[in-house]
């Protein structure tokens, strides 16, 4: 299919301020990488925590380092609606 205007490229996913929509509006793309870089973060926090580091500067390293919550919660909004419930789910539970 040829796209609707001439010397556009019609693509299936794009990036807008750093959200991925897809061209039939899902946001599964955007839910999985998301998903993935929480769970890089939470794996370098549990090996920080199991090679001794207390809770305290545990905390400090996750206040410097605020890409799990801001992750999560950045522009949920315009996105969280698009979300297939299952992906809805995840996202609670990470």
């Amino acid at each position: 299919m040829g796209s609707p205007i001439d010397g556009t490229e019609r693509v299936t996913h794009c990036k807008l301020l750093r959200v991925t929509v897809q061209d039939t509006f899902s946001v599964d793309m955007h839910v999985n990488y998301i998903l993935s870089i929480c769970s890089q973060r939470v794996f370098l926090f549990k090996r920080l925590r199991d090679q001794g580091l207390p809770v305290k500067p545990l905390n400090t390293v996750f206040q410097a380092l605020p890409v799990i919550v801001s992750r999560l919660f950045y522009a949920l909004p315009s996105w969280g609606c698009f979300c297939q419930p299952n992906f809805l789910v995840k996202l609670m539970l990470s």
